[in-house]
């Protein structure tokens, strides 16, 4: 995404929670899934322009100064807990 590419995700697991609609997703346990969702990437300018869209906008959502940010309040509120 960062990259500016479009992104085809395993729609198992928590990819879905992660990515949202910013991925064109596959069934992992499927191979035709996965070669129908390259194909349909392949074959279609306009989805592999959204999804490079939609990622560009979903990634300040993940960047490493949120996860810092993130991480040091969970442990913040760990240590409050422990103490009350």
């Amino acid at each position: 995404m960062a990259r500016k590419l479009p992104v085809t995700a395993s729609n198992a697991s928590c990819m879905p929670e992660i990515l949202r609609d910013a991925v064109l997703y596959f069934d992992p346990r499927n191979k035709n899934s996965i070669a129908d969702a390259m194909r349909e990437l392949a074959s279609s300018e306009q989805l592999r322009g959204l999804l490079v869209q939609k990622g560009l906008a979903l990634l300040p959502h993940y960047s490493w100064d949120t996860l810092a940010k993130d991480t040091i309040n969970v442990y913040q509120h760990a240590l409050l807990d422990n103490h009350a």
